[in-house]
C-alpha cells in the first residue's frame, strides 16, 4: 500500500518557483551538484501535494492507500566473525505491477522539446541493502559424550 507526495508549496503555500533553476539536462556531470542543492533548497520539507494518481477515482484503494502487488527478490549472508559476532549483508530487490509510486510516469523530455509526450516503458521498483552486526550474548555448550 503507498500514497506518493511531493513537496511543491513553499512555507507560504505558493508554489516553488523552479523557474530560474537550470535545466539538467542540459548541463555536464559537475554541475549538477549545484543544481541539487538549489532544488533542495527550494522545498520546504513539508510534503502536501498529492502525486500524480491513476485517473479511475475508485481502482483499488483502502483508506486513500494504492494497494498494488509486489513480488522481490533477497539475497543475504551473515559471515561469523567469531562466536559471539557476525556480519550480517542482505540485498532485496521489490518490484510493483505500477508505475506511479514514485508519483511520475512521464520520460524527461528531450533535447528539443520542454514536455514529455509518453510515458516510461517500465514499471517501478525499489532496492534496499542493509548491514548489520549479530552479536551472541550466550553460546549454547556442546557436550560431548
Amino acid at each position: 500500500m503507498y500514497q506518493t507526495f511531493y513537496d511543491q508549496l513553499d512555507e507560504k503555500n505558493n508554489k516553488n518557483d523552479y523557474y530560474n533553476v537550470v535545466n539538467l539536462n542540459e548541463l555536464g556531470v559537475s554541475d549538477r551538484t549545484e543544481i541539487i542543492k538549489e532544488l533542495a533548497n527550494l522545498r520546504d520539507g513539508v510534503y502536501e501535494t498529492n502525486a500524480e494518481e491513476h485517473l479511475t477515482l475508485d481502482e483499488d484503494k483502502l483508506l486513500d492507500y494504492n494497494i498494488r502487488l509486489a513480488y522481490g527478490l533477497d539475497v543475504g549472508i551473515a559471515i561469523r566473525l567469531n562466536k559471539f559476532l557476525s556480519l550480517d549483508i542482505e540485498a532485496r530487490q521489490t518490484f510493483l505491477n505500477d508505475d506511479l509510486i514514485d508519483g511520475m510516469q512521464w520520460q524527461e523530455p528531450g533535447e528539443t522539446s520542454t514536455q514529455s509526450i509518453s510515458t516510461t516503458t517500465g514499471k517501478d521498483s525499489y532496492n534496499q541493502t542493509t548491514l548489520g552486526i549479530t552479536y551472541r550474548f550466550a553460546t549454547k555448550k556442546l557436550v560431548n559424550h
